[in-house]
């Protein structure tokens, strides 16, 4: 696994690797020691927000999860936002990570609906096969397909 980034500003680290991204968030006043951390990988991100940083005010990278959050791994509370905030002079370097991001989620999402698509055609296609072979009845068939194509 191979990390692309590290940004660092305040008490805000962000790695960036291929398939994840690590948030890590020391409150202010206490020790290194205490940091939180969110783990979160591609695929069950729905989206990723950012908030320009001005010379005045911190920017934000707003990581959006998916409903179910089973591959969000975190040692503190699970949220659906997950915020890394930056400092105006990053601003760059966090523009490159949204850019990345934005094309790793678009991977992932493009890969899960093709193999949706080729499961569905799979079912469907074994449901023929049972209809030919007379294991099936027409209105079993077609309410068999229906139970498909609605799951999906």
């Amino acid at each position: 696994m191979r990390q692309r980034n590290l940004v660092e500003s305040g008490n805000f680290s962000l790695e960036v690797y291929d398939e994840k991204v690590i948030i890590r968030d020391t409150p202010p006043g206490s020790g290194s020691s205490q940091r939180a951390m969110r783990e979160i990988l591609y695929s069950s991100l729905s989206g990723v927000r950012l908030i320009p940083a001005t010379r005045n005010a911190n920017g934000q990278l707003i990581f959006l999860t998916k409903h179910s959050t089973a591959s969000v791994r975190m040692s503190d509370n699970q949220n659906q936002e997950h915020t890394f905030f930056f400092s105006y002079s990053k601003h760059a370097l966090i523009l490159e990570v949204f850019e990345f991001v934005e094309r790793q989620i678009s991977r992932d999402t493009f890969s899960s609906a093709a193999t949706s698509k080729r499961n569905v055609a799979e079912e469907i296609s074994q449901l023929v096969e049972r209809l030919t072979s007379g294991e099936l009845t027409m209105d079993e068939f077609e309410i068999e397909k229906r139970k498909i194509l609605k799951r999906s």
